[in-house]
């Protein structure tokens, strides 16, 4: 089985450049691909997907995860932090995680639960943070082409849809995490080392403009925007359209099915702090876009 370590790129595959694969995989190989925490320190390049054309909709189905390594901290100056604890109140309180910048601690794994402060236990739970192929032109991360969604959802079991925009697709994966709630609110999770297998197809059955997750009882579908209800209305858009083709209901029935039924899910909402937004324009990275997902019970007919 052919491992690979892409890096998570979100920068380059936002770019519009061309990139320099590292690798080929065939439609229908299983392969793997490595994840670290220094990750974003690495410059390598995504993986080709033989037979993939530009406009195709690729399926990526996640076999497993498997973590290694995991660290849970905070930065007095990231995410929502800023807004809700002051740098004197919090570092005393942990040592510091000097390789990543960030104020960090193990948290200890007790059959298949962590253990947080006050005995509080949540699963084992891994997950991808960033899942993307590379973007046509320079864009947004996240956008239609994936990116860094931090949605818990893309996890083992789930299928990804995600319409590639260059030949080849071009996939790079990073950014894994031990367990994740709902938002990623303090901009980060229980960030691991791990790997992750994965197989790749081509695929019509969610032909939507932005990624859609399929798991085995419920379809997500994913909404980007730099206004937060841009990121609902994409969401339920898509989700329409797509009960409108896989359930032939008229659009009304569809736009129903989808508001009633459907649960709305927010993905990094760290990245909707007024602070965090002020910080990326400062630093001349522009405003990063608001993600939410669309969950609706979803069962395979046949």
């Amino acid at each position: 089985m052919q491992r690979f370590f892409t890096g998570r790129l979100d920068g380059p595959q936002c770019s519009g450049k061309p990139l320099e694969p590292i690798g080929e995989v065939n439609l229908g190989e299983t392969f793997i691909i490595e994840s670290t925490l220094e990750e974003e320190r690495e410059t390598l390049g995504p993986l080709f997907i033989k037979s993939v054309k530009s406009g195709d909709v690729v399926s990526i189905h996640i076999e497993d995860i498997q973590v290694s390594k995991w660290w849970w901290g905070i930065s007095p100056d990231y995410g929502m932090i800023p807004e809700i604890l002051e740098r004197q109140m919090v570092e005393p309180v942990v040592g510091d995680y000097k390789d990543l910048g960030f104020i960090g601690f193990y948290i200890p794994l007790d059959n298949g639960e962590f253990v947080l402060p006050g005995n509080i236990r949540v699963p084992l739970r891994p997950m991808v943070g960033s899942l993307s192929l590379a973007a046509r032109e320079v864009c947004p991360n996240p956008w239609g082409h994936g990116g860094n969604m931090d949605i818990n959802e893309i996890r083992k079991g789930s299928t990804i849809y995600i319409r590639a925009q260059r030949e080849g697709g071009l996939l790079a994966l990073g950014d894994l995490h031990a367990y994740q709630g709902d938002g990623e609110i303090k901009g980060s999770a229980m960030e691991a080392n791990g790997e992750v297998t994965l197989m790749v197809n081509v695929s019509d059955r969610f032909p939507a403009p932005r990624p859609v997750i399929e798991r085995e009882d419920k379809i997500m579908t994913v909404g980007m925007g730099l206004r937060y209800w841009d990121a609902v209305r994409a969401a339920v858009r898509d989700m329409t359209y797509l009960l409108m083709k896989t359930r032939i209901l008229s659009l009304e029935e569809a736009y129903c099915v989808a508001v009633d039924g459907g649960s709305l899910r927010n993905g990094a909402i760290w990245m909707m702090s007024d602070h965090y937004q002020i910080t990326m324009v400062h630093r001349e990275h522009g405003r990063i876009p608001r993600t939410v997902f669309l969950e609706l019970p979803f069962k395979r007919e046949g």
